[in-house]
């Protein structure tokens, strides 16, 4: 047999063979054949730096999550202070703003401010030099001094002053305080003599008071007290005379004008109204000199 015709042959008879052996279950294993290019899978610069900072920002996000930041004030505000003792329960501080727990101040005389919660708009970074350049909201909030204690349902507080941290005297700018339910448990001794009337009696339902810090001392304007007695308007201007805030001299304004019923709720105290020469429908108006600790009032 011819070579052309054994190599015919064998070529009609391969795919006879391949269809025989699929009907036994053996069949050639045949690779795929994917065109695999290696470049395609590597990272090109872009996306590793989008990676690379996705893995810093979620580091950051969760650390500043988890982190005690509370613990972070604290140290902050003890280096800060000085001899200013400030102390709180627990916060939650940011950047723009901050909210405390059982708050705490004390100045190096002795007096005390003390709020269940405190809620500001103040700067960390502005804190840390000592200014205090925002809004303060107060709840149960206490002050208490060697002369003076009260109470404040709601205390709210703007303000724009420096050296907060070293004591009233050393304070420099602008603060408006205003105080709405407030009870007393301590006047002044000057005041109380002046009033006979148990610090426990009065209730005042609304204080605003504009105050400024200067150099000298603090000073008073357009004061206004409106309380179950009398609407009190104030004005005048402290002096320091050391640290102590109840030797600070007063000079100053006071005028009052009661209550349509107090002949009824306080006999006592209107009859020394009247005569001092006081009229409902008029205020009344003294002097006032003397210290803090002890006021003298004089028409």
């Amino acid at each position: 047999m011819k070579a052309e015709e054994l190599e015919d042959i064998q070529e009609e008879e391969l795919p006879v063979a391949r269809e025989d052996a699929g009907d036994t279950g053996e069949s050639d294993q045949v690779t795929p054949d994917f065109d695999f290019d290696e470049e395609e899978y590597r990272l090109n610069v872009k996306q590793k730096i989008w990676i690379v900072a996705s893995l810093v920002v979620s580091f950051l996000f969760f650390t500043l999550l988890l982190f005690p930041r509370d613990i972070f004030l604290r140290s902050i505000l003890s280096k800060s202070a000085g001899q200013v003792r400030i102390d709180f329960s627990s916060a939650e501080p940011g950047l723009f703003g901050q909210t405390f727990q059982s708050f705490r101040l004390t100045l190096p005389d002795g007096t005390n401010f003390i709020s269940d919660t405190l809620e500001s708009t103040l700067h960390v970074h502005d804190l840390i030099r000592g200014v205090a350049a925002g809004d303060i909201l107060m709840s149960a909030a206490d002050f208490s001094s060697n002369n003076i204690a009260m109470h404040a349902k709601t205390a709210e507080v703007t303000s724009n002053v420096s050296g907060i941290f070293d004591g009233l005297t050393a304070m420099r700018g602008d603060v408006v305080l205003k105080l709405s339910g407030v009870g007393f448990q301590r006047l002044p001794g000057g005041v109380s003599a002046f009033v006979p009337v148990d610090a426990g009696k009065i209730e005042i339902g609304k204080m605003e008071l504009p105050i400024s810090f200067r150099e000298s001392g603090p000073s008073l304007q357009r004061g206004l007290i409106v309380s179950n007695l009398f609407t009190i308007k104030l004005e005048g201007n402290g002096k320091y005379q050391g640290t102590n805030l109840d030797t600070m001299a007063l000079v100053g304004k006071i005028c009052l004008k009661p209550v349509p019923k107090l002949e009824e709720l306080q006999p006592e105290l209107f009859g020394m109204y009247a005569f001092a020469g006081g009229t409902t429908n008029d205020d009344l108006c003294f002097n006032v000199r003397g210290t803090l600790g002890k006021p003298e009032f004089s028409k």
